[in-house]
């Protein structure tokens, strides 16, 4: 049996107010797009999804999935849904951005949970891969700020792919997919390094500057101070291993920590 979502909003108030219902669930599609952070994934292309179910009174719906996005199998696709759900009941109890979630995701669950308001989501994945139901409140839109404030800095590099680039609205940020571990960062560069951020797309770099990092010490989003084109196969490396385990070199740029080696041997 495939896999469906359920949402429910109960009571007169989530039926009472259409555009607020609908916002709702425009929203939890939204955080679905944001944990779909495939590396061979083209950020125009989207899930389709329709309806199974639809009630009225309270809302209360079933969604499946009616195309996967190019280059995804439906089984990908729906790997998320219990990924989603597990992730906000977990969330709902804990300050924590929820395993398997990276910062893009929880950033978008945020916003969408802290309007709820008084308003409370029934969630549950049905079929295979089936959860039980949790009821998802605005304290989960709060838990996860306070997870995302929850930030340190390091001095560093991470190594990996550069996949896209976003200059809507004033931002100057690109897209890096991480070596090790297997996940994405938001590269933030000025206006006179866009030229050189554009021609390294696609490409493996080698991207340096001022890391901040979640209360777990996980890499979200590095302030670009270099940025070097990486030649050969992707590999495990010193420079990888920076990105995921930053008390190996004590905050410093590879670099720096071989140099400060080679002068105490």
């Amino acid at each position: 049996m495939a896999s469906e979502l359920k949402i429910y909003l109960p009571g007169a108030q989530a039926s009472g107010d259409a555009r607020r219902a609908l916002k709702i669930m425009d929203g939890i599609f939204d955080v679905l797009d944001k944990l779909d952070a495939s590396e061979l994934r083209d950020q125009s292309e989207h899930v389709q999804w329709r309806f199974t179910q639809l009630g009225v009174g309270s809302v209360n719906a079933c969604t499946a999935i009616e195309e996967p996005r190019p280059n995804q199998s439906l089984e990908e696709a729906e790997s998320l849904l219990p990924l989603f759900v597990l992730g906000l009941k977990f969330a709902q109890e804990n300050a924590s951005i929820p395993k398997g979630w990276d910062y893009d995701a929880a950033k978008k669950a945020r916003t969408v949970f802290k309007a709820l308001g008084e308003l409370r989501v029934e969630l549950q994945v049905i079929g295979d891969d089936a959860t039980e139901p949790c009821i998802i409140t605005r304290e989960a839109g709060l838990n996860l700020d306070k997870a995302l404030q929850a930030k340190m800095e390091t001095i560093g590099s991470l190594t990996g792919r550069l996949e896209s680039v976003n200059f809507h609205d004033g931002k100057r940020e690109a897209r890096l997919w991480l070596e090790a571990p297997k996940r994405a960062v938001t590269v933030q560069f000025e206006d006179e390094q866009a030229d050189q951020v554009t021609a390294a797309l696609r490409k493996r770099v080698q991207v340096s500057g001022v890391i901040q990092r979640d209360r777990t010490r996980q890499a979200q989003s590095i302030k670009l101070r270099s940025l070097r084109v990486m030649k050969g196969p992707e590999r495990s490396t010193l420079t990888a291993l920076d990105g995921a385990f930053p008390d190996l070199t004590g905050g410093q740029t590879v670099d720096e920590y071989l140099e400060e080696l080679r002068g105490t041997s």
